[in-house]
């Protein structure tokens, strides 16, 4: 039998673990012109930025702060591209009057509700996003020309759970970046891999792919929280497990095409709070659960660049010239805002905000990513997406900042999911849950090239005394729709079937896994 299966057997065994699986609730309107697409803040004789405090963009008309409430913007058909500063934070105000906004629908679902869009990017007349494990597009010009009272956007799936590029089925993409070509993508699935898809012709390829003998000696299997490319062209891969960053090597002349081993370029033990990165130059920036940006140059490990500061939830860290030079663009999801930040170069203005860009619907969920493209801004917000300047739904009206406390709470698949579970009590009292993102759903589970669906609770984070025959309780009233009565304990010989199984088909069967989750009750909470 091979060591690597052996190995992983018998760590699995051995420790002491409970899955919790929760059953799923399962007109006439002037186009307003665009944000500017050339450079805002003209560099001084030494190549750094000028002061934030003082900016002068060029042809763009500045409300002065004191100004700025009695300066209010007319209706979106006359408003001056971009910079205009209509309250006194600084903010641009992107709201009814002046912005586009529209749910989202699959073109084959016949209006059944999404899961929330967790990515987007833009690849020259697409618009890419991911929702539910899968990846969807629009073309920009259908949204930008899209009337202000159309009920929904129609978007085209490209590649979803269960369908294959070059044999190797897709499991649920996670993340996703454009290459220095401006035309390619690359897709991360929360099992490991990596796919690459041209933007326009929709070719797709393994790029890398994960196999179980990557991690055979190791503890942990690395956790890839996110992807981006760096000016070298390089794949970077965000492992919070190890807390590295690796880059997937060329792949041998035996492997073919696909990239099947990972190269370390850099780590260091705060990265174990990384959720997003991004590169500029040889800069490696990395996005942290607390808000707080760090840097990573090379292999010398990570330092702390900028504090989170007032930022609340951060989501989506990533670049764009949109202002000429590259900026660093950070989204956070509570606050509803979209702020543009100096990076870390020669400039005295390094880790300040120049720009902000807040949205004002009292109504809009949980802001989760926003880029820049074609002189706009676009936009997703749970299931909607927004584009400032926009088809306005209303005319006369003044953008007024939004108070935190009135926005939407987040929704999934169209419900509130913080009112449905706020009487749901946890399983295992006294129990806290764990700080690894490799024990939540959507963790990889590289064994079995499969990906996680339960919360795993060890003996580190459970109450003294949690053992085998410790209580479980529901998280709610519910109906039992099945339960493990009879179970034999999986024999070595069958988890190497199993596991060899797995690796061959690219995925976990359903059959498979079932031996795999042990003793389990399934329990329906209802209310979807």
């Amino acid at each position: 039998m091979p060591g690597s299966r052996r190995l992983g057997w018998t760590r699995l065994s051995a420790l002491s673990v409970v899955a919790v699986l929760v059953s799923a609730c399962q007109a006439d309107i002037q186009t307003p012109p665009p944000l500017p697409t050339s450079l805002q803040f003209q560099p001084t004789a030494t190549s750094t930025l000028p002061a934030v405090d003082t900016p002068a963009p060029q042809d763009i008309p500045i409300i002065p702060v004191e100004q700025a409430e009695s300066a209010a913007p007319q209706p979106q058909v006359t408003l001056p591209p971009a910079l205009v500063l209509p309250d006194a934070s600084g903010a641009t105000i992107a709201c009814p009057a002046n912005t586009g906004r529209w749910p989202l629908v699959s073109s084959l679902s016949f209006g059944d509700a999404f899961g929330a869009v967790s990515r987007m990017e833009v690849v020259q007349d697409w618009i890419y996003l991911l929702i539910d494990g899968g990846l969807y597009r629009v073309d920009h010009r259908d949204v930008d020309a899209a009337p202000v009272d159309l009920a929904s956007l129609a978007l085209e799936p490209v590649l979803m759970p269960g369908e294959a590029v070059d044999g190797l089925p897709v499991q649920e993409l996670s993340d996703l970046s454009v290459g220095g070509d401006g035309v390619t993508l690359h897709l991360l699935d929360k099992a490991g891999h990596v796919f690459s898809l041209e933007g326009v012709t929709l070719d797709g390829r393994i790029a890398y792919r994960a196999l179980p003998s990557f991690s055979a000696n190791d503890v942990f299997d690395p956790q890839m929280m996110a992807l981006t490319i760096d000016p070298l062209g390089r794949v970077l891969l965000l492992d919070s497990a190890r807390a590295l960053l690796w880059t997937p090597q060329p792949p041998d002349e035996d492997d073919g095409r696909v990239s099947i081993s990972l190269e370390q370029i850099g780590g260091s033990q705060a990265l174990l709070d990384g959720v997003d990165l991004t590169a500029i130059g040889g800069t490696v920036y990395t996005l942290q659960q607390n808000g707080s940006i760090r840097t990573v140059i090379n292999t010398v490990g990570s330092s702390p660049w900028r504090a989170a500061n007032d930022l609340e939830l951060g989501l989506s860290l990533r670049t764009s010239t949109h202002l000429g030079p590259e900026m660093l663009v950070l989204v956070d999801g509570l606050r509803r805002e979209v702020l543009t930040i100096v990076p870390a170069a020669d400039s005295p203005n390094a880790g300040q905000v120049i720009t902000r860009h807040r949205f004002a619907f009292a109504d809009l969920g949980l802001l989760r990513d926003a880029v820049f493209a074609h002189g706009r801004l676009y936009a997703v917000a749970d299931t909607d997406l927004l584009i400032f300047p926009g088809p306005a739904e209303s005319q006369g009206d003044s953008c007024q900042a939004a108070q935190a406390a009135g926005f939407a709470p987040p929704e999934l698949y169209g419900r509130d999911i913080l009112t449905l579970t706020e009487n749901w009590v946890f399983p295992i009292s006294d129990a806290s849950l764990p700080e690894w993102p490799r024990l939540y759903p959507g963790a990889r589970r590289l064994y079995r090239s499969g990906v996680h669906r339960g919360l795993d609770i060890y003996r580190v984070n459970a109450p003294v005394g949690f053992s085998i025959g410790y209580p479980i309780a529901a998280l709610a009233p519910g109906e039992v729709t099945s339960s493990t009565l009879l179970y034999n304990p999986m024999t070595e010989d069958e988890w190497d079937e199993r596991t060899e199984n797995a690796e061959l088909a690219g995925q976990t069967s359903a059959e498979s896994y079932q031996r795999f989750s042990g003793r389990r009750v399934v329990i329906n909470h209802g209310a979807g």
